[in-house]
């Protein structure tokens, strides 16, 4: 796509990122590695969960929100931080088909996905849904900070945007 700024400054008292100085509309001397990129992250409030996928960007590695596409590694906000969920032996579809619906999409044809990277800490593991739940909290689980997930052990989900059972 086109680059449209080069060279912003920003305050931090802009309403938007139009009103941060700049070289103007479509003027640069870059290319796409130096895209620039920010991560807006949840409030972290007991319980919330959020999508995350990671990302190189030229040589840079990007922790970028993918809520847009409804899939990524779940983190729940545990104890004041978020921690990434382990997809350990008991990681299913009841269990994504909660963190859809906690997430306000459909819990019918929630999938589970695991070819997700993420190296967030703290870790959450052996999560275990009925299906019914409205939290993933309300699910047992272990909260280990010592233990990280193994190599592609994340937990991921793919979420379906209707509220309505597949039919």
């Amino acid at each position: 796509g086109p680059i449209y700024y080069d060279n912003v400054q920003c305050t931090g008292m802009e309403q938007n990122l139009t009103q941060c100085a700049h070289n103007g509309l479509e003027i640069h001397n870059c290319n796409h590695t130096e895209a620039a990129g920010v991560r807006c992250q949840v409030m972290c409030l007991e319980g919330n969960v959020q999508l995350a996928v990671e990302v190189f960007v030229g040589e840079q590695d990007v922790l970028l929100d993918k809520d847009e596409l409804r899939a990524g590694v779940v983190e729940v906000c545990s104890n004041g931080t978020y921690s990434v969920v382990c997809s350990d032996e008991s990681w299913d579809e009841r269990d994504a088909s909660v963190v859809c619906k906690q997430l306000g999409y459909s819990p019918y044809g929630a999938t589970v996905a695991q070819d997700f990277l993420v190296s967030t800490e703290p870790t959450v593991h052996s999560v275990e849904c009925v299906g019914n739940e409205s939290s993933l909290l309300e699910c047992s689980y272990s909260s280990d900070v010592l233990i990280p997930c193994g190599q592609n052990q994340h937990a991921g989900v793919v979420c379906q945007p209707s509220s309505t059972p597949e039919g």
